[in-house]
């Protein structure tokens, strides 16, 4: 595991310093960063500062090339464009020192140059399904030492499809635009998918079949909670004090968050009465009254009751629609902050021990420790405080007598593993059944329960403080240990090594990880792993400045892959964590058969950085399709965070995409043509046939299989590209290949669950 994750370091210190002289991990040829072709435009960020001589002539081409960064993408077309844009600015910078870009075919040590440019390229004549490699560096001598970032993307006449780092293929469509900060997708029973708006304080569903025409027409909501009145009022008057009437009126620091996690219930399709819905959210019960002093704001947890228009106790005005109302409150006055309030629930998907269902939410430190929250206490080691802790709640009230000094004994499940101290405030809670899972976080805001091989395992994703980033296992009763360690007990943070900028965790002093916490706690439990697990030398030399140049990923959610190869997804993704970053798109983990660690016999690459092509959007959640063919993104409206704001590369607070739902579609790999035409399966069945083959101006689809419609189908040419689609909702329907050029293609048909009905090679003449 240690080599592993010195080996993420060499990948991903892209994130260090973008001002700093850091050496870039794509400094030369053979640590290349992959990149998406498309028929738009998707950036990938990037910088010349701290970068070196790679030792490749510059020939023909101009400039000094002794500041070269390297890319590679797989050619979809003969006639791509390379661009850059938003370069650096100011002197010194990429601009002032002049830009080039210099394209080559070839490996590794045996190149040709065969295009030069400053900014843009189009290239002509290469060979589609071929790897080609750009470089960029400046005209000047030596590097830049600041302002050196850029976003490349490389564009084709052709339509959307993207290859990404294991060869697969993608078409990329927004399904759904302008939502007000998505924070939560869930796919629902009936196909569709639920949707949360932190700042919007909605709940919103989109059938899960949109397509990008479609993305200009508004969600159905089904619930709101006012903005600007009652409990979520974040509004403040002339020089931020209180509201006066008649008088400017803006809103104050918001929640981290608002309308934060959601889970339907397991029967919610199945069982009429199960129709639930539960939310977190953040209202304003305390204060918060200006950047240098804590925010207390309040959470609230609920539970909502689902009414499709036709259901008998609607209670929506008529025309009757459907409609989510909240139906009781399962716990209230937790803490709220402008700061880590977490918030993720998931529901166990199976009925545990006393027959029923649990929510468990996640619940952060608030940002003790850190910028305008730096005298706010440190409770995550604190088990009588609901601050760092996974929480375990009933689904619905359990049969416990009420408790006028306990109001919420009822959704707090009597087989929970602690209790209140006798020093809990208030102390009439001495002695009873707490709420607290697991303790020791800092800002969990990822869960999700996988099944591995039979056996259930609740997994989370915790932002790191300024490295070190975990995954985790969750049991019962175990401490994480933060703020005393974070990551792996290794002393990366430690005040008894030669550095100093590692002493401290949130504004903790750390005597020494192992001794003074891990090896003296006996419930301690280590990460399965954690991203950029630095050693303390390198923790001394990250710029404080800037959060988006620190080590971390931002890991915003994580969700589990595992469908049946009949689904027509990568089979090869199976039995893998799906981590979402705020930073950095998406992070494939590829599990051990018995999910207790990540296989790192895998190569780095393929364990971990699995989209490439989702650079510079800012995923703050991800859900499947029901075969888990697509993936669908939530898109966060803005870069900006609780500390220091910036973009990626420190520089703006923007981010690709603001406010979308994205849908990547697994449209195949490569195929390879065979000689043995058995060996193309699945092929025609008499219940499902197409023809004729060879054909020329039509093909034929012949369906005698009860399946969803519409039917969806893809052609693709021989190196996986797509060349056609459509849809129909008949048994029987035409495709017109007209217009497609003489070839060998692959014809592809999907219900409208996305199971892959059949796959064929014809041949058009």
């Amino acid at each position: 595991m240690k080599k592993l994750l010195q080996s993420l370091f060499i990948i991903y210190c892209f994130f260090v310093s973008t001002d700093g002289l850091t050496q870039q991990p794509n400094d030369n040829c053979a640590n290349a960063v992959l990149i998406p072709t498309s028929g738009t435009c998707f950036n990938t960020f990037s910088t010349v500062v701290g970068a070196t001589n790679s030792g490749v002539a510059v020939g023909a081409c101009t400039g000094t090339p002794d500041d070269d960064v390297w890319f590679k993408f797989v050619a979809a077309k003969a006639n791509p464009t390379i661009t850059l844009s938003s370069l650096g600015t100011g002197t010194p910078s990429i601009t002032n020192a002049g830009a080039r870009l210099q394209l080559f075919s070839g490996t590794c040590g045996s190149f040709t140059s065969l295009a030069c440019g400053n900014t843009s390229i189009t290239a002509s004549g290469l060979t589609t399904g071929t790897t080609y490699y750009v470089r960029v560096y400046t005209n000047a001598a030596g590097a830049p030492a600041s302002n050196g970032q850029f976003n490349i993307c490389i564009t084709d006449p052709g339509p959307p499809d993207i290859i990404d780092s294991t060869n697969i293929l993608f078409s990329i469509d927004t399904i759904c635009k302008n939502l007000g900060y998505p924070w939560e997708i869930s796919r629902g029973p009936d196909d569709s998918l639920w949707i949360t708006e932190a700042r919007g304080y909605r709940v919103v569903r989109i059938a899960a079949n949109r397509t990008q025409t479609s993305k200009n027409v508004p969600p159905q909501q089904v619930l709101k909670i006012p903005l600007g009145t009652g409990e979520i009022n974040f509004l403040r008057g002339p020089s931020g004090g209180p509201v006066v009437a008649n008088q400017p009126e803006t809103y104050s620091r918001w929640p981290q968050g608002g309308m934060m996690g959601m889970a339907l219930h397991p029967l919610f399709g199945t069982n009429p009465t199960k129709q639930f819905v539960y939310l977190a959210y953040v209202y304003k019960q305390g204060t918060c009254p200006n950047s240098n002093n804590p925010c207390f704001y309040n959470t609230k947890i609920v539970q909502c009751r689902f009414y499709y228009a036709a259901d008998v106790g609607n209670p929506s005005t008529l025309p009757k629609k459907d409609t989510l109302i909240i139906i009781d409150t399962i716990m209230s006055n937790l803490s709220g902050s402008n700061d880590h309030n977490s918030g993720r629930m998931v529901i166990s998907p199976f009925t545990e021990p006393d027959g029923t269902y649990k929510l468990y939410y996640s619940i952060g430190d608030m940002g003790a420790g850190l910028f305008n929250n730096t005298t706010r206490t440190h409770n995550s080691q604190n088990k009588d405080v609901y601050e760092g802790k996974i929480l375990r709640l009933n689904t619905e009230r359990d049969a416990d007598a009420p408790d006028p000094n306990d109001p919420f004994n009822q959704w707090i499940p009597n087989d929970n593993p602690f209790t209140f101290s006798s020093s809990v405030v208030p102390a009439t809670l001495s002695g009873k059944r707490s709420a607290v899972f697991t303790y020791g976080h800092r800002n969990p805001q990822g869960l999700v329960w996988a099944n591995v091989n039979g056996t259930w395992k609740l997994y989370s994703s915790e932002h790191g403080d300024t490295s070190d980033d975990e995954i985790n296992i969750l049991v019962a009763g175990k401490n994480y240990g933060w703020p005393k360690v974070s990551g792996l007990c290794d002393d990366n943070y430690s005040n008894t090594d030669i550095f100093a900028n590692n002493n401290q965790l949130a504004s903790v002093i750390i005597p020494n990880e192992k001794a003074a916490f891990c090896n003296i706690t006996p419930d301690n439990t280590e990460p399965i792993f954690s991203f950029f697990n630095w050693t303390g030398g390198q923790l001394n030399n990250i710029n404080t400045g800037n959060i988006f140049t620190w080590p971390t990923i931002a890991p915003s959610s994580i969700d589990y892959y595992n469908f049946s190869a009949v689904a027509g997804g990568p089979v090869n993704w199976n039995n893998s964590l799906m981590v979402t970053s705020l930073k950095y798109g998406l992070f494939r983990l590829k599990l051990k058969s018995d999910g207790s660690s990540i296989d790192s016999t895998q190569s780095p690459k393929v364990v971990i950085d699995t989209f490439p092509l989702m650079h510079g959007w800012r995923v703050r959640d991800i859900t499947f399709s029901k075969l888990g063919a697509s993936i669908y993104a939530a898109i966060d409206s803005s870069g900006s965070t609780s500390g220091p704001t910036g973009g990626f590369g420190g520089a703006n607070s923007n981010t690709l995409n603001g406010g979308t739902i994205l849908r990547f579609r697994f449209t195949g790999t490569p195929l390879p043509i065979r000689e043995n035409p058995a060996q193309d399966v699945p092929r025609n069945s008499p219940s499902l046939k197409v023809f004729p083959n060879p054909a020329s101006n039509f093909l034929y689809v012949d369906n005698k299989k009860n399946v969803p419609k519409p039917f969806t189908y893809y052609i693709y040419d021989i190196t996986g590209r797509l060349i056609q689609t459509g849809n129909n909702s008949n048994n029987n329907f035409s495709v017109n290949i007209a217009g497609i050029k003489s070839g060998i293609y692959i014809f592809r048909l999907f219900s409208s669950i996305e199971a892959e009905l059949l796959t064929e090679r014809i041949i058009i003449n």
